[in-house]
């Protein structure tokens, strides 16, 4: 060899210095990484006595090695020395820092590490948990991954129960019947230590863990993560595992992606194979002809043999099939029970009492229809004393109405009351003629203010109290200054209000009502259809029924109680969905025209025809508790109470007709009584007596004194209810759904601080509900707030259905014209996309043209529709080193850099290609949506036609 080499070289040092190993060095060879093996550098020393120092293996120290203005980190893996006829040349390899990847294990969780005790969560001793963390770094292991649970819909690694929602067939027509037929968190945790699942991670998590041990152990190396769609990559999830060189490899591959490492940063990134990588000459030539070297020689080769149209088929075919479901669902729903107010509604109106105008609303007319089914004088104590003040004699004549006889048609004698209407008229037009009474208790002040005619009705007074049989009863009443009252009333009238209350008596508790759509499990068909496979339960004995559209409205179980003119039916509350209150329910019906009934209009706003669903459907429905009221004590068994009941039957003594006409025990009026009632008989061509007072005349012997009665409203626990739990313990699974009374809370009447009525739970509203919105165009609504449920059913529904599940033959595709490009070759991506892919991203039964179309734009992600750009080399050979950054030289497509120095010179050759423009595997994110079904291989590699 000439001793023209024996010289340093400044362009090239190795750790500061142009001599290396006792050798000056003639020959570098750099050969760049283009993602598949690590950067290569050989340097050649030669020195004059071929004695050389010897090299020190290591890849715990990189040497610094400067070639021109590359400065680059690299460790010494390997060395040989040569002898020849020439001499004694040593000769050292080189490796860059990304040797490192080959030391690092990429592993799965639970797979190739147990996760922390303290992290666990178990049953039985057994782990349950579905643990996942981003990565783990354990010395040299990076551990990835998240379980493939089946709850896990979204894949992030846990299980969030509120996920499984859409976990469901899609073409199952109940999905949600029963509750727990997808997403019941039981059948989740038993997958949980039951099977052993499947463990995958993503390329950005991979990634992450690279950052995390390179921190952790010192290493200084950078990541930079290439621009990928993150939402759409974050589905492609993988189970590689190796060495992190072969797993990185196997990432790129599927990716279409070159991973470069730069020894100059020592930083890991990222080139994008999947478009054209065009070689820009220009800017090669420019960095040549800004350097200080002299071009030898230079070299510009092209070919297409590498170009190619690509297209892609995806194909999504399914059969046909009739798919059986087992539909069943139980489900509870509250009842409100019809009250007084429902019945009667806001019924306030003014009447004439003795004391003046008052008020009469729905809480008189409820106490009345309860005393009238236990003791007909203590209701009508209760009219006269308590509502119209009628207490003693003062208060009597208050109330008295002038009466004038006249001529009517036909030359008949009639009568008319004069003056302020002072009737009452819940005792059938009951008007005061004349009191009677002792003026011998009177102060002579009150006798000077008794008319004429007062005094000669009070000389009767001796022959009306010899009427009172009963001489003890004679006797308290002359003690305690009773008085007569004789009074005009319509006989017909009373009994037909009588009857009437009666009636609304009957209904308080009975009838528990709900109106609105009851839609379960989506139960197609007719009517008889649905209600035979629909199971009605209600406990305590009563009976419920469901009633559908069309349903003959005179046969409802409240036609068994029609209300005659003089009732009134207010607000029927429905629908009711417990947990809401109720000044958010539905709207009442109103009406004052009788005969009336609460379903007389189903065509609600609330029930008008879903349009969303299936024809034909089942509604509206009415569900109905008929329920036997629950007094207490009952009516009929009020033997320990018959003193009050005699006390008030006292009042009322006689009534009086003509001929014994007026009623019931009734007679004539009696000769004493005709002045008074200024009643002439006159005869006529028939011989019978004409009475000027049509109806009847009543009677009453009265002793000073008020009705004494008062009312305890929802505070008291009825003595003989039983709630649902203990009527049907076993109708359903929790309390919540258990059948029967709610709230044991009722009203109760106490008259004379003794005799005590229970009402039905919940059948009668309080002296002040409260009220609602005043505006409100629906006066039910302002006293509907704060009422409790009262009861409850269970309805259940189980049947079979099919769906008829028709076949599917989806082909979408992206085909270029092949005869139009300038490449040399077609290759066609034919990918078969599985059920179970389709599964994973769809929640319709029979998917859309568009949504199978962006299934294929996602499969085909990455892919190119063509390579047209040609492949392209441009080499060099220089006088010199260019001046050139390693990273600028990789990105414009470096694929080698070599240093010659001989008798000549230095001398450089350096090459420029877009050769590393590789496809990308065909198999590109069909695996990762595999994944998204748990525990199912990847699919099968598409086909490739050449």
């Amino acid at each position: 060899m000439s001793v023209s080499v024996y010289k340093t070289i400044d362009t090239v040092t190795v750790n500061g210095s142009n001599k290396y190993l006792r050798g000056y060095i003639y020959d570098v060879n750099f050969q760049p990484s283009m993602g598949k093996e690590p950067s290569r550098l050989s340097i050649s020393v030669i020195n004059e006595d071929g004695v050389y120092s010897t090299p020190v293996l290591t890849v715990q120290q990189p040497s610094q090695i400067k070639i021109g203005t590359i400065n680059l980190n690299m460790y010494p893996i390997k060395y040989t020395q040569k002898e020849s006829s020439q001499g004694k040349i040593l000769e050292i390899e080189f490796i860059d820092g990304s040797f490192i990847f080959n030391k690092i294990y990429v592993g799965l969780i639970k797979k190739h590490w147990q996760i922390p005790l303290q992290n666990t969560v178990s049953k039985n001793n057994i782990q349950i948990s579905n643990y996942f963390a981003p990565y783990t770094i354990n010395n040299n292991f990076i551990i990835l991954g998240r379980e493939l649970h089946p709850c896990d819909v979204n894949k992030d690694g846990s299980v969030d129960y509120g996920e499984l929602n859409t976990a469901v067939d899609p073409c199952d027509p109940c999905p949600s019947c029963p509750q727990d037929k997808y997403s019941k968190q039981e059948k989740c945790d038993k997958l949980s230590y039951q099977k052993v699942f499947d463990v995958a991670y993503t390329f950005f998590e991979l990634l992450d863990g690279i950052s995390a041990i390179a921190s952790n152990s010192g290493i200084n190396i950078k990541i930079t993560k290439p621009f990928l769609p993150e939402e759409k990559i974050k589905k492609f999830l993988k189970s590689y595992t190796g060495t992190l060189k072969q797993v990185l490899d196997q990432w790129c591959s599927d990716l279409g992606l070159a991973a470069i490492f730069d020894p100059v940063e020592n930083e890991l990134f990222f080139r994008d194979l999947t478009a054209d990588v065009k070689l820009d000459e220009s800017a090669i030539n420019a960095i040549v002809d800004n350097s200080n070297v002299k071009i030898i020689s230079k070299e510009v080769q092209e070919s297409m043999e590498n170009t190619f149209s690509h297209g892609s088929i995806s194909l999504y075919e399914r059969n046909g099939e009739t798919k059986p479901y087992t539909c069943e669902k139980s489900q509870s729903f509250v009842l409100p029970i019809v009250s007084d107010f429902d019945i009667q509604g806001e019924r306030k109106r003014k009447v004439y009492a003795a004391q003046g105008r008052v008020d009469v609303d729905w809480r008189d007319d409820t106490t009345s229809a309860i005393l009238a089914t236990y003791s007909e004088e203590m209701r009508e104590a209760f009219w006269m004393r308590y509502v119209y003040g009628i207490i003693d004699s003062t208060q009597a004549r208050n109330m008295k109405q002038k009466f004038e006889l006249g001529k009517g048609s036909a030359n008949r004698s009639t009568g008319f009351f004069e003056g302020i209407d002072r009737k009452i008229p819940e005792m059938g037009n009951l008007t005061i003629i004349q009191v009677i009474e002792d003026t011998g208790n009177l102060k002579p002040a009150e006798i000077a203010k008794l008319s004429a005619e007062d005094k000669l009705a009070c000389n009767q007074y001796g022959y009306l109290t010899s009427r009172i049989t009963d001489p003890i009863a004679q006797s308290q009443f002359k003690n305690n200054k009773g008085f007569f009252v004789i009074a005009y009333h319509e006989k017909e009238l009373y009994n037909k209000r009588l009857d009437f209350e009666k009636k609304v008596f009957e209904s308080f508790g009975r009838f528990y009502v709900r109106e609105g759509f009851v839609k379960l499990c989506g139960i197609t068909g007719d009517a008889a259809t649905i209600r035979q496979n629909t199971d009605l339960f209600a406990g305590d004995g009563a009976s419920v029924d469901m009633i559908g559209r069309g349903y003959d409205v005179n046969n409802l179980p409240f036609q068994k109680y029609p209300y005659d003119t003089e009732g009134y039916l207010g607000c029927l509350v429905y629908p009711f969905k417990e947990g809401n209150p109720l000044s958010d329910q539905g709207k009442g019906a109103q009406t004052n025209k009788p005969p009336v009934s609460p379903y007389q209009s189903l065509e609600t706003k609330e029930t008008n025809v879903d349009p969303n669903i299936a024809k034909p459907y089942f509604g509206p429905s009415i569900l109905i508790v008929d329920r036997e009221p629950k007094w207490s004590p009952l009516p009929e068994n009020t033997d320990s109470f018959k003193d009050i009941f005699e006390k008030y039957k006292t009042y009322a003594i006689s009534e009086y007709g003509t001929d014994g006409g007026g009623g019931v025990g009734a007679a004539a009026y009696p000769q004493e009584l005709n002045e008074v009632l200024k009643i002439n008989a006159i005869a006529t061509a028939s011989n019978r007596s004409v009475d000027p007072l049509p109806g009847n005349i009543k009677l009453y012997a009265m002793i000073p004194g008020k009705f004494d009665h008062k009312w305890d409203y929802n505070k008291s626990d009825h003595p003989t209810e039983r709630l649902g739990k203990e009527v049907s313990p076993n109708a359903a699974t929790d309390k919540n759904t258990i059948p029967g009374i709610i709230d044991k809370k009722c009203s109760v009447l106490t008259i004379d601080n003794s005799f005590k009525i229970f009402a039905p739970p919940l059948s009668l509203m309080g002296d002040t509900p409260q009220e609602g919105n005043k505006d409100n165009d629906n006066p039910c609504d302002d006293y509907i707030k704060n009422r409790d449920p009262a009861f409850r059913i269970l309805v259940t529904q189980k049947f079979n259905q099919s769906k008829e599940v028709g076949k599917i033959q989806s082909v979408q595709s992206n085909l270029p014209n092949t005869f139009q490009e300038n490449t040399l070759k077609f290759e066609l991506n034919y990918l078969n996309i599985t059920d179970n892919d389709f599964q994973a991203l769809t929640s319709n039964c029979y998917p859309s043209a568009a949504y199978l179309k962006s299934i294929h734009e996602d499969y085909n992600l990455r892919q190119t529709s063509s390579l047209q750009e040609n492949l392209k080399k441009l080499s060099f050979k220089l006088k010199g080193i260019p001046n050139i950054e390693l990273r600028t030289a990789l990105e414009l497509g470096l694929e080698q850099l070599n240093f010659t120095y001989s008798s000549d010179g230095g001398v450089c050759s350096i090459s420029f290609g877009n050769s590393f423009a590789e496809r990308l595997s065909l198999e590109t994110l069909r695996a990762g949506f595999a994944y998204n079904q748990s525990q199912q291989k990847a699919p099968e590699t598409p086909t490739t036609i050449r």
